[in-house]
């Protein structure tokens, strides 16, 4: 199961104060991130990890270079 907050060590100056956002993914795309999460494991042998791994190094880089996305302002869907 992909696990946003267990990311790899970021390669940033540790005395650099840098200022973080909150990235937050919505259920959805929580839930195709597991989906394809345990697609990726089970099918792709040789890098089981590289989905999990390439998927957190974007979240990290949004997190501090948040200007690099698009944001996605929320709408409430009519009933």
């Amino acid at each position: 199961m992909f696990d946003p907050v267990r990311r790899p060590i970021d390669a940033v100056d540790t005395h650099v104060a840098i200022d973080k956002r909150k990235v937050v993914l919505t259920p959805t795309a929580r839930d195709d991130a597991d989906r394809i999460d345990s697609w990726w494991r089970a099918n792709r042998r040789a890098a089981p990890w590289l989905f999990g791994e390439e998927l957190a190094a974007s979240l990290s880089l949004l997190e501090v270079a948040p200007e690099m996305g698009r944001l996605l302002r929320m709408v409430p869907r009519r009933a």
